[in-house]
């Protein structure tokens, strides 16, 4: 019987278990932890130590060939030689190829397509018309383009 005279179902039981349990769970729990400070528990090993990698020194004579390089990176570099512009270029949207306008920047292959396939424009503004270029992008490139 429980203190007021009543039966405890099962629900309660086990409720009441699960109580007792959570309370145990902490008291263990932190008896570990104080038996693990005054070292009466074993530890886990330490991880071992990473080795680093020894300084890379340069010769001033001659450098190694680093190898063939992949063709990600040597994509990408020579991208990024071609698509600068000299301050004060510009690149005339209607009668531009492709690979003219990728040296804008920000157009990549897709937007220059749809920059030839929008052709012709009657002013810089109307470039905005294209699908992926908004004000944003519009204001980074205007100084690049024209439409004469």
């Amino acid at each position: 019987m429980s203190p007021g005279g009543k039966r405890l179902g099962k629900a309660r039981w086990r409720a009441l278990g699960l109580g007792v349990l959570a309370v145990l769970l902490v008291i263990c729990t932190q008896g570990t932890a104080m038996a693990a400070a005054k070292g009466l528990v074993a530890q886990p090993a330490p991880a071992p130590p990473v080795e680093a990698s020894p300084p890379l020194v340069e010769k001033a004579t001659s450098e190694p060939d680093p190898g063939p390089e992949p063709k990600a990176a040597k994509a990408t570099k020579e991208k990024k030689g071609a698509t600068k512009l000299a301050p004060g270029q510009r690149v005339n949207i209607n009668k531009a190829s492709q690979e003219e306008l990728e040296k804008i920047p920000g157009i990549g292959p897709a937007k220059a397509k749809a920059i030839i396939k929008a052709q012709p424009y009657k002013n810089p503004q109307d470039i905005m018309k294209v699908k992926g270029i908004k004000k944003g992008i519009y204001n980074k490139i205007k100084d690049f383009i024209s439409v004469q």
